[in-house]
């Protein structure tokens, strides 16, 4: 019995199949790579299936690889043929309307873009004094408010500078720029609604012009000397 089994066990046949044979893997290595072919997806298309009442047509936008919104639909098509023709012109209706719809908003962009600018720009062009105004009637008060606060603060700044720089101590300076411009905010919006912070500043900016022609001056009287002295 034990010869009878070994027997009909030794008469198995082997298997073709047997990895660690070298045929095995040329087989399996054989032929070109097989590259799995993807299907191309619009994201703009329409689609045909039959219905109860014929066939229907809907004009979808592709979200996802597998999630799609319906934009248009119809129903009630006698033959396939009159479904593709109504999607084709649907199609074509709706990516007209989507390319007007588009261009429009990047025009209402543009025009956002263009109101801010020009309201950043508003304060930059008042005066103080038109900037108090605008305070007091309600106006813009806000962006005027900012733009007369940071004004005012660079005024009052450089009223100490000039007055560190002509030899007065610190303490007097800061008392200068106090009395000129305001030590807080109700007195220098006070001031700017009686027109003294705009004197104040052509004065401060015509300062600034004579020294920096002054120092001009002095660089170039430097260089010339510089030259005489190489040439000598």
């Amino acid at each position: 019995m034990d010869g009878q089994e070994r027997q009909i066990g030794s008469s198995r046949p082997k298997s073709d199949f047997n990895p660690s044979h070298s045929n095995y893997h040329r087989r399996r290595s054989s032929g070109p790579p097989v590259t799995p072919q993807r299907r191309t997806m619009k994201k703009y298309d329409f689609t045909v299936a039959p219905s109860f009442e014929g066939f229907s047509a809907q004009v979808i936008r592709r979200k996802t690889s597998r999630g799609v919104t319906v934009e248009k639909s119809q129903d009630g098509f006698p033959t396939k043929d009159d479904a593709k023709a109504w999607g084709t012109q649907a199609l074509s209706d709706y990516l007209a309307w989507l390319q007007a719809h588009k261009a429009g908003q990047r025009q209402n962009r543009m025009r956002s873009r263009a109101r801010k600018q020009m309201i950043a720009q508003w304060p930059r062009q008042q005066t103080c004094r038109s900037l108090a105004d605008c305070i007091a009637s309600g106006n813009r008060a806000a962006l005027a408010e900012d733009e007369l606060r940071a004004r005012a603060e660079r005024l009052w700044r450089e009223v100490v500078f000039r007055g560190l720089k002509d030899g007065a101590t610190e303490t007097r300076a800061i008392a200068m720029a106090d009395e000129a411009v305001g030590k807080r905010w109700k007195g220098r919006l006070e001031r700017a609604r009686r027109g003294k912070l705009d004197i104040l500043a052509e004065g401060v900016q015509a300062l600034a012009v004579a020294n920096a022609k002054r120092l001009v001056n002095i660089a170039g009287v430097f260089q010339s000397l510089c030259g005489d002295k190489t040439q000598d």
